[in-house]
């Protein structure tokens, strides 16, 4: 590996960090001020690591709707959801154009408005 491809893993490595620690700091704001547990969520990153679930999550279902989305749906905070947290420019390295893509579809059907 020379030096070009170690600096970018390790960016890559941070940006990933990055998600998970953001991830994380909103499922103990849903906890704390909605009472709500995204459990399926927290299962999957401690099983396979925080972005790994979220494309997992992604992938179930390209067309549905989780139970998780719903609910953020009806505290009204999808804001918070992890489908907005994808489609933040800061994280587009760590997923590909087609989970951007059902990401942005899914809070679509929601109403949520997202910038392209």
């Amino acid at each position: 590996m020379n030096n070009d491809e170690a600096h970018q893993n390790n960016s890559y490595t941070m940006l990933e960090n990055q998600f998970s620690q953001e991830a994380m700091e909103v499922c103990r704001l849903l906890s704390r001020q909605y009472h709500y547990t995204p459990t399926r969520y927290l299962e999957l990153a401690r099983q396979y690591g925080s972005v790994t679930a979220v494309k997992m999550l992604l992938r179930t279902g390209e067309d549905g709707i989780q139970e998780g989305l719903i609910r953020l749906w009806e505290l009204g905070r999808l804001d918070l959801s992890l489908e907005a947290m994808v489609l933040q420019e800061k994280y587009a390295l760590l997923f590909a154009d087609a989970e951007r893509q059902i990401a942005r579809g899914r809070l679509s059907r929601l109403n949520y408005s997202v910038a392209q």
